[in-house]
């Protein structure tokens, strides 16, 4: 019995889609002998190869795409986290000047700009290593930064007076 290519394509097409030679053959109301000779033929691995080739060069493309918009998020989020350092070193900076003038309050407002400082350090630090690819779990660079250490004094500080 001769087919028509339409019907040869129809059937390409279904294997392409994942459905067995079997399936195909009585859905067309042929025989698996016919299936394969016509894939074999037609080269329908590799067609399918190529299709495989080409998802995998489109899903490359879109990961490194997605990785390149996360980057670009992260800088933004560190650039903005320079700027809270930077706001928060100029509190502590002026504080400080007047350290023969503290009052309770300023020591509480030295402690919360240390505070600040230190959580936008942990966050700038988290940023760079998300950045870098390396672990942003807190207990890898908790002993890289004792700024709870620097709270606690300055709370102590704060207590004592």
């Amino acid at each position: 019995m001769a087919y028509d290519l339409e019907t040869k394509e129809k059937a390409r097409m279904m294997w392409l889609k994942g459905i067995s030679f079997d399936n195909i053959a009585k859905e067309l109301g042929s025989n698996l002998t016919t299936m394969f000779n016509w894939s074999v033929e037609g080269a329908w691995k590799d067609d399918l190869e190529e299709i495989q080739k080409q998802i995998k060069i489109k899903t490359n493309e879109k990961v490194v795409d997605d990785i390149d918009k996360m980057n670009q998020i992260h800088l933004a989020q560190l650039a903005a986290s320079h700027t809270l350092i930077r706001d928060a070193r100029v509190r502590v900076e002026a504080l400080i000047k007047n350290s023969d003038k503290y009052k309770p309050h300023e020591l509480r407002a030295l402690t919360g700009a240390i505070r600040d400082l230190a959580s936008t350090l942990e966050t700038t630090v988290k940023n760079e290593r998300l950045i870098r690819n390396v672990s942003t779990d807190r207990r890898t660079f908790e002993g890289e930064i004792s700024w709870n250490d620097i709270i606690y004094e300055s709370e102590k500080i704060l207590n004592e007076s």
